[in-house]
Formats: structure tokens, sequence, C-alpha cells
């Protein structure tokens, strides 16, 4: 709030105020007398000679019944169009108050109750006239004045125009609603309230809901979506621009640095090439993680032969299969004939070895001939074939 400035004895009659009357404000008064800066002494009181009706720039300068003292001079209380508050004055075809009458503040400040305010309340600036009262932004010059039937007071003056009445000429109407404003007799559109979200606004438009007109068209492809990467998105438009979850998103799809979509939404560590053991032919199969179609183990290459498979009583056979292996169980295709084989089922197995002793003479052995009696395997003849094979030119024949 600042003090303002007086306006001189040349401005004062312009606004047609009587120069005689204001004079310097003298502090001596007809008896010698002394008052303070400002006011007068008449007949042993002091007055503010400014604003007192009847020492109105002067002692004993009286003014009519219609006027009233602002400034140091008599002005009409009645405007020919408004019937002017009970401490106002008509200045210039507009009620004002009496003490503001003669005040010039700064821009931006406007005068109430002879000092000049800020026109703004808080954060929101006033339009001209306008101060801070009562936590909203008044037309100061219209406190207490009266206008006939159809009019209002704007800037102290009655004019024909309604403010605060629907209209759709204002800058921003395809986002928000208009209001009329009156600056004396004219009215304007101005923007007022922001239209819903999801108001169309123009061709793939949409009204943001703060005002704005946005480009929103609903079902294009969006990435701001919850789950986003690995869940897609599409923009909804009927509310506001807003993009919402469409369906998941292909495995495969890089969600980070070591990690790819899963195909069902979710975000999943997979590093190409690296070591793992839920592939589907582990054991007997090495694993390594494949992430082009999502977190994927599968088989590289067969493990070695003999590793447990299957429980105990299976091994990986070196090719990737699973087979039955019961160490030291008879087997027939060791190296050496007429040498009963055993099967080994540790490291290379399994596999059929020789085993101990030698088979028993007449053993079929080499696929037709028999073993003999001193453990070597023979043509037939000496020694009898097995039961249900025939001797045949020394070999055992069906």
């Amino acid at each position: 709030m600042s003090d303002g400035r007086r306006l001189s004895l040349g401005a004062a009659l312009a606004l047609g105020l009587a120069a005689g009357c204001y004079g310097s404000l003298i502090q001596e008064g007809p008896d010698g007398g002394r008052c303070p800066a400002g006011q007068l002494l008449c007949a042993g009181v002091c007055v503010d000679g400014t604003l007192d009706d009847l020492n109105c720039g002067a002692c004993r300068h009286q003014c009519a019944a219609n006027e009233g003292c602002a400034a140091g001079a008599c002005i009409a209380k009645t405007c020919p169009d408004a019937t002017c508050g009970p401490d106002q004055v008509c200045v210039s075809t507009g009620c004002r108050q009496r003490a503001c009458v003669g005040v010039v503040c700064p821009v931006g400040e406007s005068c109430f109750e002879g000092a000049c305010h800020l026109e703004a309340c808080g954060a929101q600036a006033c339009s001209p006239n306008f101060i801070c009262l009562d936590g909203g932004c008044t037309d100061v010059t219209c406190l207490g004045v009266q206008c006939p039937p159809g009019r209002e007071c704007h800037g102290g003056t009655c004019a024909s125009c309604t403010s605060g009445l629907p209209c759709s000429s204002n800058p921003h109407a395809a986002c928000r609603a208009g209001r009329t404003a009156c600056t004396q007799d004219t009215p304007t559109c101005v923007d007022d309230l922001a239209a819903a979200a999801g108001k169309a606004c123009g061709s793939n438009r949409v009204c943001d809901g703060d005002g704005g007109c946005t480009p929103c068209a609903t079902g294009t492809a969006c990435q701001t979506n919850p789950g986003a990467p690995c869940v897609t998105g599409v923009l909804q438009c009927s509310l506001g621009p807003t993009c919402v979850t469409a369906g998941n998103a292909d495995a495969g799809v890089p969600c980070g640095a070591g990690h790819v979509c899963d195909g069902a939404g979710q975000c999943a560590a997979c590093v190409e090439g690296a070591s793992c053991t839920s592939n589907l032919g582990a054991p007997c199969f090495t694993g390594v993680m494949s992430c082009a179609k999502g977190p994927r183990c599968k088989d590289a290459r067969p493990a070695p032969a003999g590793l447990l498979c299957g429980g105990g009583s299976k091994v990986c056979a070196g090719d990737g299969g699973c087979v039955a292996c019961v160490s030291g169980q008879a087997c027939a295709t060791n190296p050496t004939a007429c040498v009963p084989g055993k099967l080994q089922c540790g490291s290379g197995g399994p596999t059929c070895e020789d085993g101990s002793g030698t088979s028993p003479p007449g053993t079929l052995c080499n696929g037709t001939g028999v073993c003999a009696l001193d453990g070597g395997c023979a043509a037939c003849g000496p020694v009898p074939c097995p039961v249900g094979l025939t001797c045949v030119s020394g070999a055992c024949v069906p």
C-alpha cells in the first residue's frame, strides 16, 4: 500500500474543483491557533478541510445538500446515470470515494480509503480499479453505487453491460466456457472455466481438462500406459488423452539391460547364451539361454556319457539320450570273446567291459564260433554248438 500523491491545483481545476476552496491547507486559523499539518482551525476546532462538508477547503465554506467535500472542493454526490455511495462524489461522470479524489496511484494500484493498493489478490492479478477485499478482486469504485434496473456498475459508472452472462466468442471457446466481462458499456467475452476432459475440439483432438486442446486419436498406439513396454498401450480419448492397457507385448521385446518381456506382461532377466539347467533335454543336454522369443533355456549339446539321469538306474549315453544302466550287470558286447562282459555305468558309461574268468566251453562267440576248452573262440566241431544250433563247416548255424 502506498500513500499516493494529491493532484496539483491545476489538476484539481481540470476535475472541475474550485481553485479558491482548496488553497494550500494552511495550518493557522483566523484566531492565530495552529493545527496538525493538513488540517484547518475553524471555530477553535481542527478539521480536515479536504473532506469536511461544513468547512470545505476553507472555514465556513459549506457544501450544498446534494454535494460532498472532496479534495477541498464541493462536488455533486450523484452522477447522471448512477447514485453514488455515502462516501462518494461524482468525478468525470463516475463515482469515486471522496478520500480518493485527487489521489494519483502508480500503474498497477488503485485508491481505496485515501491510500493506494495493489491491483492483485495474492497471485491473482485484478483489473484496473479492483483490489483485494474479502479474499476476492473487488471494484472499489462501485462500493455503495446504486444503478437503475437493467444496468450495473463498472468503474464507478452504471453500464448497460451485464457481467457474468454466458457467451461463446471467448478466445479458447473450444475448451473453455465463455463469460461476459464489462468495461464501462463494452461487453467482452473472456475465458472462464475449463471444459471437461475428452470434449471434442477438432479433428482427432480433445480437451485436456485444463483448457487446452490436444491431439488424441482413439486406438493409436502409445507407450505411457502402466506396465510398458511389456504391456502395450492405446490412446483412449473419452476422458481426455489417456494411454490405457491394450495387451501383452511380444515375448523377447527388450525391457532393460539383460531383460526381455516374457509374453505375459512381465519383464524378466535374460542374457543370450548364458548357461542354464531348465532346458528340456537336461541333464543329458547342456542348456543355454535364448532371449529372442522370451527367456528360454534351450538344449545346446549332449552332456558327457555317464551322468546320472532319471534316477539311480539310468545314465546319459553321450548322445543326449538317457538309458538304463546297472553297473556289474552281464552284457555281451565286451571286447574279448569268451570272457564274460559286465556293464560299467560311471564316467563314459554305459560300457560293456571284460569281466573276470572265461565263458563255458560251447558258448557262442563271434557270431558263429564256440568257446573252446582253452578259453579261445574256435570253429565248432571239436566242441559242439549250443543247443538249437548245428555245426556246418565249422560254423554254428540254426
